[in-house]
């Protein structure tokens, strides 16, 4: 091979300007990425409240939403992204056979010594199927303890606002 096959003809304009661009914006985003500490702490100060201002409103919103569960009338619920889980504290000498638990699709009704307890239309569907109760000691007490599948899954704002609507 000789030299006389390789075209030593100047490269274009164009590719001169693109190969220039392309070294002075690899240089300038090295420059500047190396001079993050250089930021004026007016920008800082700025964007430190918007995180903390989205922060708060967040939080808030989560507190007031009642999304992970709470207490209605005289007893307490909780819930997972599959799950609720409704606590009712036991009256003195109740035993599992003074206990009724009915569960429908979309209603509730719990019945303890012949006293309804709870009893209303679900906020969301459940599955009768996977339904289950039992009685339990919660942190010294004794409470009848129902778990409920959701018909629907559901995560952050389209938690269950409220047990029963």
């Amino acid at each position: 091979m000789s030299f006389a096959s390789f075209d030593f003809t100047p490269p274009s304009p164009a590719v001169i300007l693109a190969v220039t661009l392309g070294l002075w914006t690899l240089t300038s985003y090295f420059v500047l990425r190396g001079s993050g500490d250089d930021e004026p702490a007016m920008a800082k100060d700025e964007r430190n409240k918007s995180s903390e201002y989205f922060s708060a409103i967040l939080k808030d919103n989560l507190d007031n939403m009642g999304t992970r569960g709470g207490t209605e009338r005289d007893f307490t619920w909780s819930q997972t992204d599959n799950e609720i889980v409704v606590c009712v504290p036991m009256p003195a000498g109740a035993r599992g056979h003074d206990c009724v638990v009915k569960v429908l699709e979309d209603k509730l009704t719990i019945t303890i010594k012949s006293t309804v307890v709870v009893q209303g239309k679900l906020f969301r569907r459940v599955k009768t199927d996977d339904t289950d109760w039992s009685i339990e000691d919660v942190n010294g007490e004794r409470v009848l303890k129902l778990t409920l599948e959701k018909l629907t899954p559901t995560k952050g704002s389209l938690h269950w606002k409220a047990l029963l609507s």
